[in-house]
């Protein structure tokens, strides 16, 4: 260690020279003094030393120390909670002596090197315990957690304990490329073919329309069961709507069955698809399966009037059209006689116009609370749109236009759009937009802004308003055809495009809502993911309040009752209800605003999870290609207790000494104080002591 100042170090010269001075003189001045020679000397040099040491206090010194640790290996244990692991082996053996071993193992090698421990299926959590109940394995996210909770840490070594079937996330052997350390697997379960009849999956849509038919369409598999036969059926409140006959054919049989059933009343329908049990099988879980569809009266209809013919009309059209629960009808301004009632919402393609100013139309939606979405262009009538009042007020200079492309409101909040295709959004090409100033409502919300030349303004170039009777959006340009060619460029699909115009359709559609009590729910969750329901309470001026309690009371198929009481969230109130078992669930919430009683109803799934129980063959060639391109060992689990010396053995997993300089401030620490004090201490009680003060 050694001492540093800011000045240079012959300023120490002067500190010396201070308290030299300062002691001479209240000593050696007057040579009558009451002290001896040696007390004087004494007292002199003690009040050098303070008076030099509080004058060296005052260039800032600091202290530089150089630190040496020492960092053990870290051994990393993960262990494989889904359900498939129990259900290819023992499960008591792996509750008990599986366990056992383990942690005989970790305590073996926790006194040469670090241990921690984690459990993963659905989710990545620290420790292991006996139980093996996620409905998920996720091999990849285990790769992507250890490696950045362990970023520039001395691992030496990643023990994985699975069976190798992952049925979330990437494949494995990609993420475990990014891992800079051996991998050890154990491999569990048995790679042996077992007789078993699965229903492998069912495609159906979550979404469909009363009196309409929908598809289904089942995906069967068999292994070692040739010539056997085996009954099909979907059911609906123990009525069957639909069975079939069939032989298994092959020892590794596949059968996809496709049918269409009809519906009949609206609201959530349960529907069990299941299959005859063979003798033999592995397992019946697989056999049955519960699906769940919401039926609803009727589509969301949207009409779309435009001014002429132009490219952004079928680019809107197909992004509408790949919304199942929206029913579309293009129509031009010139040829519109009917009436709006029927409608949803309506969009306005470079309306008004000088042609068409549609002043009626837009007043009878106004009226009639029908919500209005404008696309702006070159053709548009500025000045007639901006009398309308619709959030934007745009006073263009000279019949000027300019290009903008889309930049992203971080804080936009009215729907979600998914986070790769936000990314890509931005980077789509610009729209064709008036040149000029612009003024926007303080109640509307922006969705993206205006960038001119890479330069974000606060122009809006999407935006949507809402209004005590009405809603509205606007699309300050136009050229969104570019945008559905620019997606297709990018990823070869209209994902990102259709999302957009899907989500900005849907949120105008909606007609506004002018309950005082409001309450939203998921419609579909999955067993293992949390049940969360939020709420509103206006008052009659329709400002958020939660001065009173909400309570709900969330009702099962079986009957059962799950009373809750809302917890309050800024202005308006959030309940996690926690895990439910799966199932079609009702909910009946209320509050109390001033003297009145309000409610509100609702339904929900929750859907159950059993991918888990569709592989019954555990993968240990996936487990041997994540050892060997690592650099470990694929073990099984009666030669567990031979890893300690396997891990001992290699010279690459070593503890690593890390140096560091550290820095501090001489003032601040304590013992320099104290010094200071014992110095003038000590220099008084000398002087007390001899009489003088």
């Amino acid at each position: 260690m050694n001492i540093i100042t800011e000045q240079p170090l012959w300023f120490l010269l002067f500190c010396l020279l201070c308290g030299a001075l300062y002691a001479a003189v209240l000593y050696f001045r007057d040579k009558k003094n009451d002290f001896s020679s040696l007390l004087s000397l004494i007292l002199a040099i003690i009040r050098f030393l303070s008076v030099s040491l509080i004058a060296f206090l005052l260039l800032s010194p600091l202290l530089k120390t150089i630190v040496r640790q020492v960092e053990k290996p870290i051994i990393i244990f993960a262990n494989d909670a889904s359900e498939s692991v129990t259900m290819l082996q023992d499960s008591t053996w792996i509750r008990t002596s599986f366990h056992e071993q383990l942690g005989k193992v970790m305590d073996e090698l926790s006194g040469d090197y670090q241990t921690a421990s984690y459990s993963f299926g659905d989710r990545v959590r620290e420790g292991i315990e006996p139980v093996y109940d996620d409905k998920t394995s996720n091999l990849s996210a285990l790769f992507e957690d250890i490696r950045s909770r362990y970023l520039n840490r001395n691992v030496g070594a990643l023990v994985i304990s699975t069976d190798g079937i992952y049925n979330r996330g990437q494949n494995p052997l990609f993420t475990a490329e990014k891992i800079p350390f051996p991998v050890y697997t154990v491999a569990m379960g048995d790679t042996v073919p077992r007789k078993d009849l699965l229903i492998a999956k069912v495609n159906f849509n979550n979404t469909v329309f009363l009196g309409s038919k929908f598809p289904l369409e089942i995906q069967i598999k068999a292994n070692l069961l040739q010539g056997s036969n085996y009954l099909v059926e979907i059911v609906r409140n123990q009525q069957v709507l639909f069975s079939k006959q069939l032989v298994i054919n092959s020892g590794r049989y596949l059968e996809n069955i496709l049918t269409s059933l009809e519906t009949t009343s609206s609201g959530l329908q349960h529907y069990q698809v299941r299959i005859s049990r063979l003798e033999g099988e592995i397992t019946y879980d697989n056999n049955e399966k519960d699906i769940y569809i919401r039926v609803l009266e009727g589509k969301e209809k949207i009409l779309l009037l435009y001014a002429a013919p132009h490219p952004d009309i079928a680019a809107i059209r197909s992004g509408i059209e790949s919304n199942a629960n929206l029913e579309l009808s293009v129509i031009q301004a010139s040829e519109f006689a009917g009436s709006i009632q029927p409608f949803n919402l309506i969009i306005l393609h470079q309306l008004p116009s000088g042609t068409f100013p549609l002043t009626n139309l837009v007043s009878k939606a106004g009226e009639d609370g029908i919500p209005l979405l404008f696309i702006l262009g070159q053709s548009s009538n500025l000045p007639a749109f901006n009398n309308l009042k619709y959030g934007l007020s745009i006073q263009q200079e000279k019949n000027s236009f300019t290009e903008s492309q889309p930049s992203l409101n971080a804080n936009f909040s009215l729907f979600t759009l998914a986070e790769e295709h936000k990314r890509l959004i931005q980077d789509f090409p610009p729209l064709t937009t008036a040149f000029g100033s612009v003024k926007t409502l303080a109640s509307a919300t922006t969705l993206f802004y205006q960038r001119i030349n890479n330069l974000t303004t606060d122009r809006p170039l999407i935006l949507f308003g809402q209004e005590p009777n009405r809603k509205y959006g606007v699309i300050a340009g136009e050229g969104i055809w570019r945008w559905k060619l620019s997606n297709y460029l990018a990823k070869s699909n209209h994902d990102a495009f259709n999302e957009l115009i899907s989500k900005m359709v849907q949120y105008l559609s909606i007609r506004l809502n002018k309950d005082l009590f409001r309450v939203y729910a998921g419609f579909r969750y999955v067993e293992n993911e949390a049940v969360t329901l939020t709420a509103e309470v206006y008052n009659p001026s329709y400002e958020l309040v939660n001065e009173g309690e909400v309570e709900v009371t969330i009702t099962g198929e079986d009957g059962q009752h799950f009373p809750y009481v809302f917890s309050r969230s800024g202005n308006a109130y959030q309940l996690n209800a926690g895990l439910l078992p799966a199932g079609i669930y009702t909910y009946v919430a209320q509050t109390r605003l001033g003297d009145n009683i309000l409610r509100a109803s609702g339904e929900f799934t929750v859907a159950p999870l059993q991918i888990e129980k569709v592989n019954t063959r555990a993968d240990h060639h996936l487990l041997f290609n994540l050892a060997a391109q690592s650099g470990g060992e694929m073990i099984y689990p009666a030669d567990l207790m031979k890893l300690p010396s396997m891990i001992k053995s290699r010279e690459d997993v070593k503890s690593i000494a890390y140096t560091r300089k550290k820095y501090t401030d001489l003032n601040n620490l304590p013992w320099v104080l104290g010094l200071i004090l014992l110095l003038l201490s000590l220099e008084w009680f000398l002087r007390k002591r001899a009489g003088s003060y």
